[in-house]
């Protein structure tokens, strides 16, 4: 059972993340100096905030290509769906044509390879990157919560994590 509360909603949003690898100034650095980024989506209740940064990521004047899953699992974010939400920004729109996350696919990572950066939202996108070992400047976007990736990352249950590995 499942009971809104709208201070504990509050708070987390307000919540300080943990940084690993990356600082908030070395993050402004990063962005400022990218002329185009992957964004790789996660689930569909966090894309209403995800498609505020985008768009504000291409009024910055950077490219915009944002990586979905082409059927959802559980509840992803689907190609689909992210075309009918971004209708009106410029970005591009690649499906991945199945339910697996994006670094998965094989056929993308000549794609990925391509952006100055990759931001990759949840855990499974950063579970299936530590997966492929990919060599891909990307920051994740997650929260902590399950005891292998606590338990790897030293951080405390549920915390936020912002974490810039690769390239």
């Amino acid at each position: 059972d499942y009971n809104f509360d709208i201070n504990d909603f509050i708070n987390k949003l307000l919540e300080e993340p943990i940084w690993i690898g990356i600082t908030r100034d070395k993050l402004t650095k990063l962005l400022s100096d990218s002329k185009s980024i992957g964004y790789v989506v996660d689930n569909s209740g966090e894309f209403q905030i995800d498609s505020l940064l985008i768009k504000r990521l291409v009024n910055a004047g950077i490219n915009v290509t944002v990586y979905a899953r082409g059927m959802p699992y559980e509840v992803d974010i689907t190609a689909d769906y992210a075309s009918k939400i971004l209708k009106d920004i410029n970005v591009k729109i690649i499906s991945t044509k199945n339910r697996y996350p994006v670094f998965y696919n094989e056929n993308l990572w000549s794609n990925l390879r391509k952006h100055d950066l990759i931001i990759s939202k949840g855990i499974g996108n950063f579970e299936a990157y530590l997966e492929k070992e990919l060599d891909l400047r990307t920051l994740f976007l997650f929260r902590a919560k399950c005891g292998p990736i606590i338990r790897l990352l030293k951080v405390p249950r549920n915390s936020p994590v912002i974490y810039l590995l690769g390239g």
